[in-house]
């Protein structure tokens, strides 16, 4: 059973975190920003590698909220707008995560293709719990289309399967997730993604696509999504639950309270030169009351949200507006 928002809030220290390790990819997906060098150029949003000096910064920052407020995060995700197994020091993050002892998940979302036994071990060794693998089509034409580039489903395949194997070995200390984005895929895609990873991981999803934050471009491929990214109904909304709940440190230490703002253009401070506690609890007031005031400017990623549609009831927080207000005034 969720958590009901609304009665949950004010929140000292965020539900759920991202820390991108790194926003560059090694795919060029159709529906995602990241891999549209020149929509990324457009909005000045620069690519790099989170420093260990910044990781460490922002577990210090959150391990002083944790015990400050007695509250820690349900889950921290190494990822939001790249590949995380690009970045050399995934593992080492994960067993500094792990050793901090904040959070009950930590997990990691990545297309595998990066995925060696090395890898796999150092992640499961260094406390990983949940991984979830992102499969983008059922064959090599069709990933192709959706990756821009040539790689082998096999070779995705075996990967997959090789961590299934590797994670026995540990008795399955890791939560595997496998899922799949209906990008135009046929019924018998579906049917064949399912059959074909059924046996090597503990849950199996197809998602959907959706319009991300406001952008020009359709990334839903000119589908015109009527189902949120997990299937469910759209409903609209005017108060989006994100800045209340969630909080994405990027790579380059900036911090922004939606996991959809891949323009960054949400940022409200850098873990550099202040504490998250500051960021969190201080300077994303400013967008909670513009979400409560409903004012949102129509110049930010807020407006005309498709991601906001799809978030369900007990995330809904219209009809609490003048209520919240008398904590983030």
């Amino acid at each position: 059973m969720p958590q009901i928002i609304k009665d949950i809030l004010p929140l000292k220290v965020p539900m759920l975190i991202w820390i991108d390790p790194t926003n560059m990819c090694n795919f060029k997906c159709v529906f995602c920003p990241t891999g549209d060098d020149e929509l990324l150029k457009s909005v000045g949003r620069p690519k790099g590698m989170m420093d260990m000096n910044t990781f460490n910064k922002i577990i210090n920052d959150l391990k002083s909220m944790v015990q400050k407020y007695s509250q820690k995060p349900l889950q921290i995700s190494l990822y939001k707008d790249g590949e995380p197994l690009l970045n050399k020091n995934l593992g080492q993050m994960i067993k500094i995560l792990k050793k901090a002892n904040i959070t009950d998940c930590i997990e990691i979302t990545t297309n595998g293709s990066a995925l060696t036994e090395k890898k796999s071990r150092e992640l499961i060794e260094a406390g990983l719990d949940k991984i979830r693998f992102s499969i983008e089509h059922v064959n090599d034409e069709g990933y192709e289309k959706i990756i821009q580039k040539k790689i082998s489903f096999n070779k995705i395949l075996e990967n997959v399967k090789n961590f299934w194997k590797i994670n026995q070995e540990y008795s399955n200390k890791v939560h595997v997730h496998t899922k799949i984005v209906n990008a135009n895929l046929s019924s018998s895609d579906e049917k064949k993604f399912l059959k074909t990873f059924k046996d090597y991981t503990t849950t199996i999803k197809i998602n959907y696509l959706h319009g991300w934050s406001g952008s020009e471009k359709d990334f839903s491929l000119n589908t015109e999504p009527t189902k949120s990214v997990h299937g469910d109904s759209l409903i609209k909304k005017k108060v989006c639950s994100q800045p209340f709940t969630r909080l994405t440190i990027l790579f380059n230490g900036d911090a922004t309270a939606c996991c959809v703002d891949w323009s960054h253009k949400l940022v409200s401070g850098n873990v550099k030169n202040q504490s998250l506690d500051e960021i969190w609890n201080k300077n994303t007031n400013k967008l909670r009351m513009n979400h409560l005031n409903h004012k949102v400017d129509k110049n930010s990623p807020c407006y005309n949200c498709h991601y906001l549609l799809g978030y369900q009831e007990h995330e809904i927080l219209d009809g609490e507006e003048d209520r919240l207000k008398k904590y983030y005034s």
